[in-house]
């Protein structure tokens, strides 16, 4: 889900992103090198023994890496935030075991497929935490406050085409005759194509014919709110504390010190709480993978992220290390509108400069996969990106750089610059792997182009809000699906567009995004899909790197844990022994 993927961290559970959302910097997750433990006095992150314990017997201990940067369902982007979201509030629809949604508060649904209209009839008994029921209302003013332009929701550019009058109310436009003339005959009182008929049944009508939909509907950003809770406490204030958010789901946050850790708790008056096993959830949020590390070893935790030397060490001694792909690409983004960076040959260059078959063989050490074009391999199953081809003409170790070299100062002379006029910081989040991406990515700047640039780290919040203000130069970011397709990532650079962070904008991308969401016919869709990927790759506003693996661990007592490209950790069908 279009996690801000951020290098999603130890557990490394996340980073959403999708997406993401949002994620946190590579972390062990990512495959970094762990550094050597910490002398004392020089650490300050969290171990698990900061607090007190779990109460052991149906209770877990993971590690989310950092903390998540907000937890209000309507704003959220990060792929982190949703890890625990998913957890404590149910949209209309879950995703099961293997990606597929399944009733969620929805118990069954009607579809329409002439209107393009789904009716959902919600489960009784589906219940927030101070007790009220969740009703079809509950949906209404969610989705009427993400897509109202003021909100400030990042996603709702992402999601406003799929429903029937969003886009023009996100976008303050006029309905056209016909849309208007729809929402007519199909009782709509407003100009949106979503009402509730009554307490437990809501009706919504789709823009287009979208296979996704009902994937979409178990996405954060389309889960429920109950306006009297939301108002009471303030939309500022609303998910920055435990008493501060509204759940309906199958945990609630009993604590959460902040920058520490967090505790999830079953919820008993849960629909479906006979089939959840798990009681407790201790979410630690340790940075450090050394750390991280060896509070797995001495049992204080039951899931962790590894990098390769802690993967091959495990295996060594017979544990069995898991993996999957978690669909997320990682990319420099580039301010655009900085001078300098606003010249696609030097972006081009910048992204060319680093090496990313070396760079996943010494720092990410696992089984990533350099990228040569912008949609990762895990999305249709790798059939996108072989028509795609490779994009990206990148050079071998120990190659030659000099026509790169050449197209950085050819850019930078079209600026009337030189490389030393060039100054910038690349951001990055805390933690000892994001510290060695980065500065792999500063020596092979200086290596390649003669290039001198500075590392900034500062915590996974603060780089997302430095993103969203636009106030960086180069940062490294990621970004997981929220569907299976790659509209998921190649509508990310629409001009204006929340989730574009570069400034970028070119009203040919724009417009093949627009002709791609409604095409039906398959074959043309993948064209003007292919079409976007070269405008990408010929543009540059993001500079890919490489597609994520990620390596992790589980305790023995610890079974039956989602890890997907689509639904990055979830313990609802996990078992303790």
């Amino acid at each position: 889900m279009k996690k801000l993927v951020a290098l999603v961290l130890s557990l490394l559970l996340a980073t959403s992103l999708l997406a993401g959302c949002a994620s946190p910097s590579p972390t062990p997750d990512a495959g970094g090198e762990a550094t050597a433990a910490p002398t004392q006095g020089q650490s300050a992150e969290p171990t698990a023994t900061d607090a007190p314990p779990a109460d052991g017997g149906k209770s877990i201990v993971i590690n989310l890496g950092q903390e998540p940067p907000e937890m209000n369902t309507i704003l959220t982007t990060s792929t982190g935030s949703m890890n625990v979201l998913r957890h404590i509030v149910d949209g209309l629809t879950i995703l099961d075991q293997n990606d597929n949604p399944i009733p969620g508060v929805a118990e069954s649904w009607d579809y329409d497929a002439e209107t393009l209209t789904y009716t959902f009839h919600l489960r009784q008994g589906a219940a927030w935490n101070d007790g009220s029921p969740v009703t079809a209302k509950d949906f209404v003013f969610a989705w009427d406050t993400f897509f109202t332009p003021e909100t400030g929701a990042e996603y709702a550019g992402t999601w406003a085409s799929l429903f029937l009058g969003a886009s023009e109310k996100l976008n303050a436009a006029e309905l056209s005759a016909e849309n208007k003339a729809l929402l007519t005959a199909l009782g709509y009182e407003g100009n949106v194509g979503w009402k509730a008929i009554d307490e437990s049944t809501l009706q919504v009508t789709m823009a287009f014919p979208c296979q996704y939909f009902l994937s979409v509907l178990a996405f954060p950003s389309t889960m429920p709110v109950p306006q009297a809770g939301y108002e009471t406490i303030g939309a500022t204030a609303y998910g920055t504390e435990k008493e501060n958010i509204m759940t309906n789901g199958a945990y609630t946050i009993a604590d959460w010190v902040h920058e520490s850790y967090m505790v999830l708790k079953k919820n008993p008056s849960y629909w479906d709480a006979a089939n959840i096993d798990v009681e407790e959830i201790r979410i630690e949020m340790i940075s450090d993978t050394n750390t991280a590390y060896n509070a797995f070893v001495s049992g204080e935790i039951d899931m962790i992220g590894l990098n390769a030397e802690q993967s091959a060490q495990l295996t060594s001694e017979g544990k069995e290390v898991l993996h999957y792909d978690d669909g997320s690409a990682w990319y420099f983004e580039y301010n655009t509108a900085q001078k300098g960076l606003n010249n696609k040959k030097v972006r081009k260059a910048l992204t060319l400069a680093v090496d990313a078959e070396l760079f996943i063989s010494t720092v990410i050490k696992n089984s990533s996969t350099a990228a040569y074009s912008f949609v990762p391999p895990a999305i249709q199953g790798g059939s996108f990106a072989e028509k795609v081809g490779k994009l990206y003409e990148r050079i071998p170790t120990d190659g030659d750089y000099s026509a790169v070299k050449a197209l950085f100062e050819e850019g930078l002379a079209e600026e009337g610059m030189t490389a030393a006029d060039l100054k910038f910081v690349i951001i990055t989040d805390e933690g000892d792997t994001a510290a060695k991406n980065c500065a792999f990515f500063q020596e092979q700047w200086k290596t390649h182009l003669g290039l001198d640039v500075e590392i900034q780290q500062m915590t996974y919040q603060n780089r997302l809000e430095r993103m969203t203000n636009k106030d960086f130069s180069v940062v490294m970011a990621g970004w997981g699906p929220d569907y299976n397709d790659p509209m998921t990532f190649l509508d990310l650079f629409v001009s204006g567009s929340g989730n574009n962070h570069t400034s970028y904008a070119n009203t040919e991308y724009d417009a093949l995004v627009a002709q791609a969401l409604f095409e039906s016919d398959a074959a043309k869709r993948d064209e003007m899909l292919i079409a976007i990927e070269k405008i990408i790759a010929e543009d540059m506003p993001i500079g890919p790197i490489y597609n994520r693996r990620r390596d992790y661990i589980t305790s023995d007592r610890l079974t039956g844990v989602v890890r997907t490209a689509f639904d990055d950790m979830n313990f609802r069908w996990a078992k303790v022994a």
